[in-house]
């Protein structure tokens, strides 16, 4: 039963225009993955470049690039989910309007 209810949904995304979405659906992950990828890599960089310094004074520029990696990812995570919510309004916005004909604000 789950099978046919997925072909369902395929056979009509074809008929949809390429690259239209649904209003409520989720945001692409690249949105969240490139800054993700990037922060983590910076984290790893910093945390390699900590590694086997005793003195905070040496640990200072990779400890800089470390938090400069945690802020990129969450930057990246935080207007992921940004997004998502502003398609989450638009798409309750569409359901109200077509259950009570006019929309409210």
């Amino acid at each position: 039963m789950a099978g046919s209810t997925v072909l369902s949904r395929s056979a009509g995304a074809g008929s949809r225009a390429a690259g239209r979405r649904r209003p409520g659906s989720p945001p692409s992950l690249i949105a969240a993955a490139i800054p993700g990828a990037l922060g983590v890599l910076l984290l790893i960089l910093g945390w390699i470049s900590v590694s086997g310094e005793a003195a905070f004074d040496d640990q200072q520029s990779g400890l800089n690039i470390a938090i400069l990696g945690a802020l990129v990812v969450l930057i990246g995570c935080g207007f992921y989910l940004f997004m998502f919510r502003r398609r989450i309004q638009r798409r309750m916005r569409a359901v109200r309007s077509s259950v009570f004909g006019e929309e409210e604000d």
